[in-house]
């Protein structure tokens, strides 16, 4: 059976991957952090991303520190071993400083150690094989579709089946990922950008009607003005969608516009939204547009 693969998004950093690995940890923001996927099983991806300014710039020697690391971590009889520049593809080698590796212990990882100069980054990619027998095939076609930042100054984000762009200026300020909710919270300045996916929408709407689900949703935000509604005329990917806006009140009296999304998708038993204060309702709209659906 052929291998299917889909886009992951984190923090500016993508990568197409096995289609049943998920995400299962994360930590930090868009300058430092850390994400790692999962087969269901085990781990099989880490990606951790830093400034280059915290240690040598020098792929090389950062993959000595991190072999030092991983020699602490897992004894003596880790081996590791480098692998030649041309397991990349020409054209990622033609923008960045990299270094590819291999390591052995009780399991197995094919590594990646690489300089992004746009962002004064280092990245630390590896595959992990919970065998010990390692795939160069896999991991040579995962690796040759990083990207760690994109031309078009959006980020994509992939998780868990849910897929969208947003406008690079954004940072995640929080994300609630738990079973039937998945919230992405971005900010930047005091301005701030909510995508939102919501499951069993044929139970929630038994309560609330969907026309009324913008109102519940904006009572939550505790600091919006009565609410416009617009119901008629609006499609996205097919289905109806509502349009919404408020005004808001933040930070001692200051107030902002609210422009919102709002759709259900029956073939999913999804609620989607996206919602925006002090931007314009097209670039909501740009935003809606990426949310895949069915």
């Amino acid at each position: 059976m052929a291998l299917t693969l889909a886009r992951f998004g984190w923090q500016g950093i993508e990568f197409s991957v096995p289609s049943d690995w998920e995400l299962n940890a994360y930590r930090g923001v868009y300058q430092d952090g850390f994400a790692s996927l999962d087969d269901g099983i085990h781990t099989r991806l880490r990606i951790r991303w830093e400034p280059e300014k915290r240690r040598a710039a020098d792929v090389a020697a950062a993959r000595d520190l991190y072999a030092r690391a991983l020699q602490k971590r897992l004894g003596r009889k880790m081996s590791l071993e480098s692998i030649g520049p041309e397991f990349l593809p020409k054209r990622f080698r033609d923008g960045h400083e990299a270094t590819v590796f291999l390591w052995q212990a009780r399991e197995a990882a094919i590594g990646m150690i690489w300089r992004c100069p746009e962002r004064r980054m280092l990245g630390l990619a590896e595959i992990i094989f919970p065998g010990g027998d390692t795939d160069r095939t896999l991991s040579r076609r995962i690796f040759s579709t990083l990207a760690d930042h994109r031309a078009d100054g959006r980020q994509l984000w992939a998780a868990y089946g849910f897929q969208f762009e947003i406008p690079g200026r954004y940072r995640l300020q929080h994300a609630e990922l738990v079973p039937g909710r998945l919230r992405f919270h971005f900010q930047t300045g005091r301005d701030w950008l909510r995508v939102e996916r919501w499951s069993a929408t044929s139970q929630w709407t038994k309560e609330t009607p969907l026309d009324s689900m913008p109102e519940e949703w904006i009572k939550t935000l505790r600091t919006a003005l009565p609410v416009t509604l617009e119901k008629a005329g609006r499609t996205l990917r097919a289905h109806a969608a509502i349009r919404f806006t408020c005004g808001t009140r933040e930070y001692l009296l200051r107030k902002s516009h609210l422009n919102g999304l709002m759709w259900a998708c029956a073939a999913e038993d999804r609620l989607y939204v996206a919602a925006a204060n002090n931007t314009t309702e097209k670039e909501v709209e740009a935003v809606a547009r990426t949310m895949v659906c069915a």
